[in-house]
């Protein structure tokens, strides 16, 4: 199993992927850094540098690193464990070496997870280090964002885990790849996209829970295990809950209040429709239950 596990590690750190990878990540970061500078700048307490700083970089974790960037990832390295080596014939060399299928698998779907984590964790220092450079921040500000490290390593892991294992599943049910990557892209367009938009509009029409939308909102239900986890018991600052609001779906608009002068005034209040703990024991039963699944297709496939 240890060979195969490093020949996973070894096709994942090849210097042009490395490269590629890293570059895109630099200009993105920039890109957002920049778009994000000027606002910032208009802040001259420490809490209120901590809480607008947290709140782009934040989002920028579970939109970018958390999200796009790692199901890209998973769709780069995930779909080829299984469908490409297969594809290609050279699976067949794998299963005629004195090795069980049951540690080719295992290397394989191991390698990709370690390899994963790697590049999501160089992500955050590389980008946090980006991000210190444009802004000049000052220590309690740094201070204050380098905390939440811990539990945004723990959010992707997390993503890390669930869409390793959608695309080792694709990976064993597919010899070509195309089929994997249109439905890889249809999730990333539905739960980065459509999903958001969707949540914003029965929101704005005050049918978002009637209709139990939030049962396929995915997006939503993603964004409030993550705000669980970086919110660190905090109490919810309205003046940037808004801009949270609208991507992760961890605070809806409540009702009008009447006694307000201001009528066009919408009040936040924190969406509490999820049961954190059952959310995420449901996604890590479906995660394993992938991996099983993948297991038990390779195991059983003919190969010769």
């Amino acid at each position: 199993m240890r060979a195969i596990f490093e020949k996973t590690l070894r096709n994942m750190f090849k210097p042009i992927i490395i490269s590629i990878y890293f570059i895109i990540l630099i200009l993105i970061t920039i890109l957002m850094y920049m778009g994000s500078k000027e606002d910032n700048s208009l802040l001259v307490t420490i809490p209120s540098q901590i809480e607008s700083i947290k709140t782009v970089y934040s989002l920028f974790v579970f939109m970018y690193l958390g999200g796009i960037a790692v199901i890209i990832m998973m769709m780069i390295f995930g779909l080829d464990i299984f469908a490409t080596e297969e594809y290609e014939g050279t699976m067949k060399i794998l299963v005629a070496k004195p090795v069980s299928r049951s540690s080719i698998v295992f290397g394989k779907i191991i390698g990709l997870l370690i390899g994963s984590l790697f590049y999501f964790i160089s992500s955050l220092v590389v980008s946090v280090t980006i991000f210190l450079l444009f802004n000049n921040l000052d220590k309690d500000v740094f201070i204050g964002l380098l905390k939440l490290f811990p539990n945004f390593i723990i959010f992707g892991m997390f993503m890390i885990l669930i869409f390793s294992s959608i695309m080792s599943f694709l990976s064993s049910l597919f010899r070509k790849k195309v089929p994997s990557i249109i439905i890889t892209v249809l999730l990333v367009l539905g739960i980065f996209g459509v999903l958001p938009i969707l949540r914003q509009i029965t929101l704005n029409r005050n049918n978002y829970f009637s209709s139990k939308l939030y049962y396929i909102d995915i997006n939503s239900q993603f964004g409030n295990i993550y705000m669980s986890l970086i919110e660190q018991g905090n109490e919810s600052n309205e003046l940037y809950d808004q801009t949270i609001a609208m991507y992760t779906g961890r605070y809806v608009n409540s009702d009008y209040d009447p006694d307000l002068e201001n009528e066009s005034y919408i009040s936040l209040k924190k969406n509490d429709i999820y049961n954190i703990p059952i959310l995420v024991g449901s996604y890590l039963i479906f995660s394993f239950g992938l991996f099983y699944l993948s297991y038990r297709r390779m195991i059983k496939k003919d190969i010769t």
